[in-house]
Formats: structure tokens, C-alpha cells, sequence
């Protein structure tokens, strides 16, 4: 147990570090993030159950979570892990949440796009185009505390903590070497991402996660849009897909934790603080899980499978960019409410600050 608080303070000391430049400029939150805030007052065990949007294999990151929450609440606090749909469909997840189904989520804040446009901001190709950019776009441009109040006031969810996770591109069955190449294929994309590749006559075909390689060994899926090549090593996708397409769209997945709004209004201040402290970390932890593996998947990758890792050349990178503008142009008009304006308010101002746009 010392061991593990060791590491546990270690990483918040590294957060900050990493950090503080970002979120010193950040908008004030009503209780923020405190890195080693003391146990909250909890007089009795609470077990909650907490359901992601990865794969099974992949939930060792939320257990990491877990276990973080767990030695901040001096076992207090006990968090059950489920993989996407073992307890509930991922798009019931609001709901869920609200009736007391699952505590706590794991997902994407465009996962619901459908419902609240203004998440589609971070789902548009391009929009960061490294770590710093997206702390910059989501802590000191305040598009987090948009989607907070938004997500709340539309699903009734309380979004606490966001980061990024895992580099996304699309793992291809068979070679290309430009997007024209791809004309006629299928891939699990979805989103701006997917309305880019049909641009270029590449359908989109919704699959559940569990089912990506099952698919794509089916001849269902020529390509998975998911996850980086760490992901690919978990989920055995290389046995299948040997393809890598370069740049990532994006370099990190936008993603959040939710949590039920009447248990976390019903917990005390310090509680809410390791909460929301315990995410941080945990992000910290899953990024740099995802960078250290992803050399060495990409080694294993060219070596042992015999797949190839393509750069799309410099005309179809900026064929990309040209559409996240484009796309971002013109949410408004197609989602000609007050939220979303705010949020593509936001992201332009964001993209002037790093000369995306004049």
C-alpha cells in the first residue's frame, strides 16, 4: 500500500508539472481538482459500478482509476469495472445514470453529438493538434466548462474530469498508399471523421466495439477507425488489419468521466475533490501508457506481422485540415442553437490564438 501511494502522489506531482502552465490560465471551477487532497469524511463503504466504452481488455485503465480512487477514500470508496455493454447499451448510458443503473461512466463528450451538437467540436478532425493545444482548447478557453453545463442542463449528467487518451487513425485491411486508394472501402469511423471519408467514397458502418475485429475478420470492415497501435495490440487487431494510416485523426481522443448528478451532488466537498483529482491521474496514467506502447506496437506491427505504417501525403493531410474548417464553418447553420454557438465561439478563438485562421 505505501508503494502504490507513492506512485499515486508521484503521478499528481508529475500532473502538475506537466500541467500548471495550462491550467493557471484556466477558468476558475467551483471546486477544483485538489492533487492529494485529503480523505473525504465517508462513514460507510460505497461500491459503485462504472461501465466504459472500450473493450474488456482494456479496462486495466479503469481499474487503475479504481484503485486510485480507492486509496484517496482510504477504501471508502469501491468501484466495480464493466466493459462497454456488459451492464447496459452504451447509448443508454444517460439514462442509466440518471435512474441509479451505473454511478459512475466512462466515454467521449461527442459520443453524444446527437443530442448536444456542441459536443461536435472536439470530434472535428484536426481541432488540436497536440497535448498543448487541447489543454489550451479545454482548460483556458473554458470548452470543458461548456460541455458541463451543457451535458448537464440536456441529459441531466454531471461530466467530471476530461483528458486524452489514445492516438486514433484507422488500421486498414489492405494497402493504399493515398485516401483515393480507399474508394469503395468500409470502416468503423464515425462523426465529421466519417462524413470526411465519404468524401472520398469510403462508407462508414456502425459496429459495436466487442465486434471491430470479429468484423473486420469477417470481411464486414475493410478498416477500423479506433484506437493507436497500443489499442491494436490489446485488441489482437493486427492479426487482421496490418495497414496503419498516418497522421492521427486526432493525436488524442477527447474523453470524460460522468457521473450519476444526484450522488455527486450528494457528495461532500473534499470527496468531489479526490474525485475529480483521481481522473487527472488517471488520464496521466492512460496517456503515458499509450506513448510508451506505441513505438513498440509499431515495431511489432512491421516485424511480426508484416504490416506497414503509410503517411498520407502532404495534399490529402491538408484536403483533412481544409475539411475540419470547413466543417466547424458551418455547424452553426446546421445546429442553430445557443450551446453550439458558444462552442464554435470557443474553438475560433482557440484555432486564432495558435494561427489556424486570421
Amino acid at each position: 500500500m505505501k508503494n502504490k501511494k507513492v506512485v499515486i502522489l508521484s503521478l499528481f506531482l508529475v500532473l502538475a508539472l506537466l500541467l500548471g502552465g495550462v491550467i493557471g490560465c484556466a477558468p476558475k471551477e467551483e471546486e477544483p481538482a485538489v492533487p492529494g487532497a485529503p480523505a473525504a469524511p465517508v462513514t460507510e463503504v460505497q461500491q459503485w459500478r462504472l461501465q466504459h466504452e472500450w473493450t474488456a481488455a482494456e479496462s486495466y485503465y479503469y481499474e487503475y482509476f479504481a484503485d486510485v480512487v480507492s486509496e484517496l477514500t482510504d477504501g471508502q470508496i469501491d468501484i466495480l469495472v464493466f466493459a462497454d455493454a456488459q451492464l447496459i447499451p452504451r447509448e443508454d448510458i444517460p439514462k442509466a445514470l440518471k435512474l441509479g443503473t451505473i454511478d459512475i461512466a466512462h466515454s467521449s463528450p461527442s459520443q453524444y453529438k446527437g443530442s448536444v451538437p456542441a459536443t461536435t467540436i472536439d470530434a472535428i478532425p484536426f481541432m488540436w493538434e497536440s497535448f498543448e493545444q487541447y489543454h489550451t482548447l479545454f482548460r483556458r478557453f473554458g470548452l470543458a466548462e461548456h460541455y458541463t453545463s451543457v451535458l448537464r442542463e440536456t441529459l441531466g449528467i454531471q461530466m467530471v474530469g476530461h483528458g486524452t487518451c489514445d492516438m486514433c487513425t484507422t488500421i486498414w485491411v489492405e494497402e493504399f498508399s493515398c485516401l483515393a486508394d480507399l474508394a469503395g472501402r468500409t470502416t468503423s469511423s464515425s462523426g465529421p471523421t466519417a462524413e470526411f471519408y465519404q468524401q472520398y467514397n469510403v462508407a462508414p458502418v456502425y459496429i459495436a466495439v466487442g465486434d471491430l475485429y470479429t468484423s473486420v475478420a469477417l470481411g464486414i470492415l475493410d478498416g477500423i477507425s479506433y484506437g493507436g497501435a497500443q489499442c491494436a495490440v490489446d485488441m489482437g487487431t493486427f492479426e487482421v488489419a496490418k495497414y496503419y494510416q498516418l497522421p492521427y485523426l486526432p493525436i488524442g481522443y477527447s474523453v470524460c468521466y460522468f457521473i450519476a448528478p444526484q450522488l455527486w451532488d450528494s457528495l461532500p466537498t473534499a470527496t468531489r475533490a479526490i474525485i475529480r483529482s483521481a481522473t487527472d491521474t488517471a488520464y496521466l496514467y492512460m496517456r503515458t501508457t499509450f506513448l510508451r506502447g506505441e513505438e513498440e506496437a509499431l515495431r511489432m506491427l512491421v516485424n511480426d506481422f508484416g504490416g506497414k505504417v503509410i503517411t498520407l501525403p502532404d495534399e490529402d493531410v491538408q484536403a483533412i485540415r481544409d475539411f475540419g474548417i470547413q466543417y466547424l464553418a458551418g455547424l452553426t447553420e446546421k445546429f442553430p442553437d445557443a450551446a453550439t454557438a458558444r462552442a464554435v465561439e470557443i474553438a475560433y478563438d482557440f484555432w486564432r490564438v495558435f494561427g489556424k485562421i486570421d
